[in-house]
């Protein structure tokens, strides 16, 4: 969480604006008002629940498409047809196992939502978010002053590139 500032700041500029919505996020950027309200705790703990059930997978993805890359099957091949046979932690479904009635490699299965586990550990998550958030603040204050300093760059350079003439 946010006692490692460049995890934290991994999470921020990869999964917040996903999880609230890329043009809501920059609202709430734009339109700031408080760090509590750019994303709320339950989005935060959501965000690490979604890392958790998934991590084991997408290390596998990336290690498969590694490997291929390596040996020159994948040239030309979109990095989405990656598969991968690892299940994920906290759901059932999305591709897992081998069909064999059609004989396709990959089937997909339906999703049946968050087990147990998974909406324990997200109550555990969400209660862990409300603590960091009271201890690491200057964290979130932090990346807050760069994204503002980086949006007033890009502003300031979109209405000095038409005075070139």
């Amino acid at each position: 969480m946010r006692q490692n500032a460049a995890a934290f700041e991994v999470v921020l500029d990869y999964f917040v604006a996903p999880i609230v919505g890329m043009r809501e996020f920059k609202r709430r950027i734009a339109q700031f008002q408080s760090y509590d309200l750019l994303f709320t705790p339950c989005d935060e703990a959501f965000i690490y629940l979604v890392l958790e059930n998934n991590y084991d997978r997408w290390m596998d993805m990336f290690e498969s498409s590694r490997k291929a890359a390596a040996e020159g099957n994948r040239l030309g091949k979109s990095p989405w047809e990656v598969k991968s046979l690892v299940k994920t932690r906290y759901t059932e479904g999305g591709q897992q196992r081998p069909q064999v009635d059609n004989g396709s490699d990959y089937g997909w299965q339906q999703s049946k939502g968050w087990t147990d586990a998974g909406i324990q550990r997200y109550n555990e998550l969400f209660g862990l978010v409300k603590e960091n958030r009271l201890r690491y603040r200057k964290t979130l204050e932090d990346w807050f002053a760069r994204q503002k300093a980086e949006e007033l760059s890009k502003s300031k350079e979109t209405k000095t590139k038409g005075r070139d003439c």
